[in-house]
């Protein structure tokens, strides 16, 4: 009798934004370019926003794979992050360098803002079905 193994990625695919999501704020936090001080000349309120969104919603995520209750509010930690930061980039922020006119920065804050609602909404649906304990 031979066993067959199947390699596959257990990680869904929404978590692919999560690790994009902290690739891009390493990656933008360790380089020296217009992006950078972009991101620097953001409100200290903005920036804690951001560091929650992105650490928070990886926190949530490994909490989700090992089932623990505290991925909803791990989730939902990184939802307020989200908005705080989101929120000054749309309103009070000039625009990023180099992406004045680009449809993605207006088409990304609301991705964003929908997966990290809908990373919330799920964590408390398999909490309420006994799935996190």
């Amino acid at each position: 009798m031979s066993a067959t193994i199947r390699l596959h990625d257990p990680a869904p695919e929404w978590q692919s934004y999560i690790r994009l999501a902290t690739y891009d704020l390493i990656v933008e936090k360790s380089g020296k370019d217009a992006a950078l001080a972009w991101i620097n000349g953001m409100p200290m309120y903005a920036q804690i926003g951001w560091a929650m969104g992105v650490w928070l919603a990886l926190l949530g995520s490994i909490l989700l794979l090992i089932r623990s209750r505290w991925a909803v509010w791990s989730f939902g930690l990184s939802l307020v992050g989200a908005i705080l930061s989101l929120g000054y980039q749309l309103t009070l922020a000039p625009p990023m360098p180099g992406a004045e006119n680009s449809p993605m920065m207006k088409v990304m804050p609301a991705v964003i803002l929908l997966i990290a609602v809908a990373l919330f909404l799920y964590a408390r649906a398999m909490e309420k079905k006994g799935v996190l304990r």
